[in-house]
């Protein structure tokens, strides 16, 4: 059936005129009431419903098959419409004249203008828009209900049964309402629609949770703590976004930061003070961990020093006792006297102590083993010797005596003249000093040439100030040999020797200093 809208509906009331009369219908067209309140649409007498080629009024339901439209071929009167194959009423009243003193109502048909069937007052042809409902009439009252009660065309205006303050049994600000009519019926609206929640302890997007998703938090912040602690991210707590420590204190550890919280960094060393190796070579390679830069480092405990006799790579260069030119060696008389039974104390003569200790640095030093110069005192009360590096050379006392006379292999009386006169011939064969003998047998001595050392002049009161009794009368002595050593370490920085004297005329002496 053609549908009718709802505000133009018109009811009969029980025992209500039945009768309409269709005004404008084609005449013998009329259909009277029966079973069925709808008209049936004329058909030819024997004539069947045409049945409508494929694609000519059929209805494809999308399977392929072709369904009757059951209106083809229909033609219904004037103020009729075709549905489902029945003529009915057109509800709009398009097609249909009434007379005069009729009206024609949507669905109805053609109605008296002076017919008052609900008997409210109020006619048809007075504007009563559903003279079947009593309720329904000009300036009536309008109520909720989806129909137009007043006639004005417009149902439930005014916002019929609504204004009182409700509550709609949502959560947060959409609890509060206010009544309104809306589709016919009065319900309660709320005042106040879901909102975007927000941090303020309240429901705003009126789902029952307050706060929820952490609103305005999120973001980095700073606590205000110190170090570490500092680290904040902003979180929504008790309806207000406050800035909450993400990082707890913890124990300081070696990274550069202030882990526990306490104002400073990396303090008291941490992960420090184990040995360690510091991957470089000799004494520079013993270290010690410590925490240096947000860093654990390996420090070594030892810096580089000049090379000493000691089987240690004092300089760090990865070689051991390398170029040592002179070892010093606190001994004993007890030791020397082992080596030659001459050297027994500082009032040994000087050849047996020099025999000795020539022999005490070829079995002891590593470093400079070929010959050695002392006794002398280094301050400990104990006799040191000085192993220097030269070249033993076996010799002659006529060549010595040839290159300072006279030497002629009394040591004792000539110890000096033999020592000028070793010095000399060591520098005619090349070499920068020497000294001797060291050994002597016969008419034969050996000698140590050195191509090491500096000469120097000083005076024997020079000396005799390092050491007293070391004087021009006895410039090759174990009191000069003294004297020497302090002179010439005192000149390297502890680190040297010397021996001498080589040559001596007029208060003057010549020492050879070695080291440093």
């Amino acid at each position: 059936m053609v549908a009718v809208p709802h505000a133009e509906r018109v009811r009969f009331a029980t025992g209500a005129l039945v009768a309409v009369t269709l005004a404008g219908c084609a005449a013998g067209n009329t259909t009277p009431a029966t079973g069925d309140a709808r008209p049936q649409p004329p058909m030819e007498s024997g004539t069947p419903t045409p049945v409508p080629p494929p694609g000519d009024g059929g209805v494809d339901a999308g399977d392929g098959d072709v369904t009757m439209d059951p209106c083809f071929g229909v033609t219904c009167p004037a103020g009729r419409v075709c549905n489902e194959g029945v003529c009915e009423l057109d509800g709009t009243c398009v097609g249909i004249s009434c007379m005069s003193t009729e009206i024609c109502v949507p669905g109805r048909g053609c109605i008296p203008l002076a017919v008052d069937e609900d008997g409210d007052g109020a006619t048809v042809g007075g504007g009563d828009c559903d003279d079947r409902d009593p309720n329904v009439r000009p300036m009536a009252p309008e109520r909720c209900n989806a129909i137009d009660d007043d006639c004005d065309g417009d149902a439930d205006e005014g916002d019929p049964g609504g204004g009182a303050m409700c509550n709609t049994g949502m959560s947060g600000p959409c609890g509060p309402g206010v009544q309104r009519c809306t589709r016919g019926e009065v319900t309660c609206v709320a005042a106040m629609p879901p909102g975007t929640e927000r941090c303020n302890g309240e429901d705003d997007d009126c789902d029952g949770m307050t706060d929820e998703g952490n609103p305005g938090g999120g973001g980095t912040c700073a606590t205000g703590m110190q170090g570490a602690c500092g680290m904040g991210e902003q979180r929504c707590q008790g309806g207000t976004v406050s800035c909450v420590q993400t990082t707890m204190a913890r124990t300081e550890t070696c990274d550069g930061r202030d882990d526990d919280c306490d104002g400073a960094t990396d303090e008291d060393d941490p992960g420090g003070g184990g040995m360690c190796s510091t991957g470089m070579a000799g004494r520079c390679a013993e270290g010690v961990s410590h925490c240096r830069g947000g860093a654990i480092a390996c420090e070594q405990l030892r810096m580089p020093e000049a090379e000493t006799c000691n089987r240690e790579d004092d300089d760090c260069d990865g070689a051991t006792d390398e170029d040592i030119d002179v070892h010093v060696i606190e001994t004993t008389f007890a030791t020397l006297a082992g080596h030659h039974d001459g050297c027994t104390g500082f009032g040994s003569r000087v050849d047996a102590c020099a025999s000795a200790i020539h022999r005490l640095c070829a079995a002891e030093s590593t470093c400079a083993p070929t010959a050695g110069v002392g006794p002398f005192d280094t301050g400990s009360g104990r006799p040191s010797v000085a192993c220097i590096s030269g070249a033993s050379m076996h010799v002659s006392f006529a060549d010595l005596s040839g290159a300072q006379p006279p030497c002629d292999g009394d040591g004792v009386a000539h110890l000096d003249v033999c020592w000028s006169a070793a010095h000399r011939l060591c520098q005619m064969r090349g070499h920068r000093s020497g000294y001797g003998p060291i050994e002597h047998s016969g008419g034969e001595a050996d000698i140590v040439c050195v191509g090491i050392g500096e000469i120097v002049e000083v005076p024997f009161s020079t000396l005799g100030g390092f050491h007293p009794g070391c004087d021009e009368s006895v410039a090759v002595s174990l009191a000069c040999n003294t004297a020497i050593h302090r002179f010439c370490a005192g000149r390297m920085g502890g680190r040297g020797s010397g021996y001498g004297a080589i040559e001596h005329s007029a208060g003057m002496a010549y020492v050879v200093c070695v080291g440093g």
